[in-house]
């Protein structure tokens, strides 16, 4: 995966998502977002060369189904908000409910 700063990725957005390679997208050195190409068969050169087998877009669905499903429950069982969610998950930070480190 490659690091790309966000400013770069604003100043060339089609290079980057033409591109075919995952993004870690950062501000300040911290990610912020990923960016995960779905193999489609383009080459982003134009050229129409197949690179990746199309992605099967049934498969796609029910696999958001699922997640959908899963994220409604937690949001149910936990009263979480997206962006609490997001919080909790982000790799920059320590998960809250880890034992603190040890001095």
């Amino acid at each position: 995966m490659r690091n790309v700063d966000l400013e770069e990725f604003c100043h060339r957005p089609s290079e980057y998502l033409e591109g075919g390679e995952s993004l870690s997208i950062e501000r300040g050195g911290r990610v912020i977002g990923r960016y995960v190409p779905v193999p489609n068969g383009n080459t982003g050169d134009g050229t129409g060369r197949e690179t990746a087998a199309p992605a099967n877009d049934e498969e796609s669905r029910r696999a958001f189904g699922r997640l959908a499903r899963a994220w409604a429950e937690v949001r149910a069982q936990t009263g979480l908000t997206e962006d609490e969610l997001a919080e909790l998950l982000d790799p920059s930070k320590p998960f809250p409910y880890d034992d603190p480190p040890r001095g």
